[in-house]
């Protein structure tokens, strides 16, 4: 049975992974055509609502629904208007 000290450590590389995540999904994340709010949360306007876009954790917030930055939905509603 593991100790009380191998769950804290386990659980304390768990969050550093999830941290070092978080960091290169910022580092890398394309912020063209985004307003920053602040360091963690972008957002734009699409098609009349607000889209918000926290590029550490990869979600978009669009009139009230979470959606992967990678989903479809999203791809389709940043494409240039034709």
């Amino acid at each position: 049975m593991s100790s009380t000290s191998d769950v804290a450590e386990t659980y304390k590389a768990m969050n550093e992974a999830k941290k070092s995540a978080k960091q290169k999904r910022l580092e890398s994340a394309d912020l063209t055509g985004w307003t920053q709010h602040n360091c963690y949360h972008y957002y734009r306007i699409v098609n009349g609502h607000k889209m918000d876009y926290w590029p550490s954790t990869g979600l978009v917030m669009y009139k009230g629904k979470r959606h992967n930055i990678k989903s479809r939905f999203v791809r389709e509603k940043l494409e240039p208007q034709q």
